[in-house]
C-alpha cells in the first residue's frame, strides 16, 4: 500500500472504529473498506457495476476478511432497513455522480442510517490531481498467480482506471512477465493494444472521479 493510500486507509478506520454495522456504499474493488473491516463489526460494500464486486469478493478471500460482504447496489434505492447502519463510508462516491443521482442517494442514505451513525466521507479535488499526477500511467501487476496491465486515463473530468487479466502463460503475458522481473507492481510502455487478444483473460474498469459540468 503506498502511503496516500494507507493513510486514507487510517483516517477512515479511525473515524468509524467501533461502530457496528458499516456501510460502503461505492465500494468499487473493496478498497480502502477491507482494510476498515479490521476495526468494526461488519462491512457490507455496494457498488453498481458487477466486475468490481467480483474484485472486492476476491480481494477479501486474498487478505482473509471475514466480516465483509459486498451486494449489487445503485443510486435507484437501498434495500436495508431504516437505521440499521450506525456507520457509513463514502471514498470518491459523491465526486463520481451528477447532481441527480446525489440528489437520489443522499436521503436513502439518511434512511439507512441509525441516529447517532458516524458518516465518513473523502472525495478529492480533481484540479489537483491533475497537477500532481500523469495524465495517463500504464504498470504490470503481479503476484498470486495473477498477471493484470493497468492502464489509467485522466482527463479533464475523469479517471479511467482500465485493468487488463493476461495469461502469463500467453506470448504477451510471457513479455509482460519478463518485465515484471519478479516484482510486484513495475511501470511500463506496454499499451492496451499491444496485448494478443487471445492472451487477455478479462477486462474491467473504473470510473474513480467523474464530474458534472459544473464542477470545476
Amino acid at each position: 500500500m503506498n502511503p496516500d493510500d494507507r493513510r486514507v486507509a487510517e483516517w477512515f478506520a479511525t473515524g468509524l472504529a467501533g461502530c457496528q454495522h458499516v456501510i460502503d456504499l461505492g465500494c468499487g474493488a473493496g478498497f480502502p473498506g477491507l482494510f476498515v473491516a479490521a476495526h468494526v463489526g461488519e462491512l457490507v460494500g455496494v457498488d453498481a457495476a458487477p466486475k468490481m464486486l467480483n474484485a472486492a469478493r476476491w480481494h477479501a478471500t486474498e487478505l482473509g476478511v471475514k466480516n465483509a460482504s459486498f451486494e449489487m447496489g445503485g443510486d435507484s434505492g437501498l434495500r436495508y432497513e431504516d437505521g440499521w447502519f450506525d456507520g457509513a463510508m463514502l471514498c470518491g462516491l459523491l465526486e463520481s455522480m451528477d447532481s441527480e443521482s446525489v440528489d437520489r442517494v443522499l436521503p436513502e442514505l439518511w434512511r439507512i442510517l441509525a441516529p447517532g451513525a458516524r458518516l465518513a466521507a473523502l472525495d478529492q479535488d480533481w484540479d489537483d490531481v491533475l497537477g500532481r499526477k500523469p495524465r495517463e500511467e500504464k504498470t504490470i501487476r503481479g503476484g498470486d498467480g495473477r498477471l493484470v496491465l493497468c492502464h489509467v486515463e485522466r482527463t479533464g473530468n475523469t479517471e479511467r482506471d482500465t485493468r487488463y487479466m493476461v495469461n502469463p502463460s500467453g506470448r504477451s503475458g510471457g513479455r509482460l512477465m519478463r518485465e515484471l522481473a519478479g516484482n510486484r507492481r513495475v511501470s511500463t510502455n506496454t499499451c492496451p493494444n499491444d496485448l494478443d487478444p487471445e492472451d487477455m483473460v478479462d477486462a474491467w474498469y473504473e470510473e474513480s472521479a467523474q464530474f458534472n459540468e459544473n464542477r470545476a
